[in-house]
């Protein structure tokens, strides 16, 4: 009789204390069982307003979830990043022209947010000016690259002229050919010099033909084409020496004149 009543003692104690236990247990907001559930949320807590014209080619964007423990990921121009814990991204060197920034978060058990996503415009660079672009590179060794030397915001240009210096060790430049600038079947003399052995390369061309054509835009003067050959930040950059002339071959003035970037991994 004893034993039964110690057995009846200790099962309500277990059965009243599992209630205890269950009624004091934080909930899980991860839960979508949970009556309080919520789905995952993100919201910028800066970034640009949609449609915007920025006058930087630097931007810290920031956001935060609905919950502590979240994990994020963003996308620059629809370029997705691994799923992380920060809440913030700084894009540097970023080209001029139409641009986006989209973000979601996710719990731990994998329920993922919306995407939100802002568009706008960067205009950092005041014509005219001669820029690279892209203005940065990511590539890996040996792999071929590209940049086009674009002409920005410039009024009757007739030629040009520019040298550039780099580090041969990094980068070798493998040819550098005319440009868009031209326009249709618009004659122009196109000279370039490029010695991998010291680093420098060399162009100048101008527009011909009887009606005496100019440029006026933003458009690419050269295209130019090299190869990675280790790791490292390598830059090519303008020597100072850069002139844009009109057809009276007077100087036109350049307020700018950015070279290119290449992080290489």
């Amino acid at each position: 009789m004893i034993f039964l009543r110690n057995i009846l003692f200790i099962s309500t104690v277990i059965w009243f204390g599992c209630d205890a236990v269950e009624e004091f247990l934080p909930t899980n907001p991860y839960d979508p069982l949970n009556d309080d559930y919520v789905k995952p949320e993100v919201n910028f807590t800066s970034v640009p307003n949609e449609g915007a014209t920025i006058s930087t080619s630097n931007i810290t964007f920031g956001w935060e979830g609905n919950e502590e423990g979240m994990f994020y990921r963003y996308a620059f121009d629809e370029v997705w990043t691994i799923w992380e814990e920060n809440k913030a991204a700084t894009i540097s060197h970023i080209d001029e022209g139409s641009h986006s920034i989209a973000i979601q978060s996710k719990y731990p058990t994998g329920d993922t947010s919306q995407v939100k996503t802002v568009a706008f415009i960067v205009d950092a660079v005041q014509g005219p000016s001669i820029i690279f672009f892209p203005r940065k590179h990511k590539a890996f060794t040996g792999e071929n690259i590209s940049f086009q030397i674009i002409a920005e915001e410039v009024n009757g240009l007739a030629a040009a002229s520019f040298k550039l210096n780099y580090n041969t060790s990094l980068v070798q430049i493998d040819s550098i050919v005319v440009g868009d600038y031209i326009g249709d079947n618009v004659e122009s003399i196109f000279y370039k010099e490029i010695d991998n052995a010291s680093g420098k390369a060399s162009v100048i061309t101008a527009l011909l033909g009887s009606n005496s054509p100019v440029f006026s835009g933003t458009a690419s003067i050269a295209k130019l084409y090299a190869k990675v050959k280790s790791t490292g930040i390598s830059q090519i950059q303008f020597d100072g020496t850069e002139t844009y002339r009109n057809l009276n071959n007077e100087l036109i003035t350049i307020n700018s004149a950015i070279g290119g970037i290449i992080d290489q991994q």
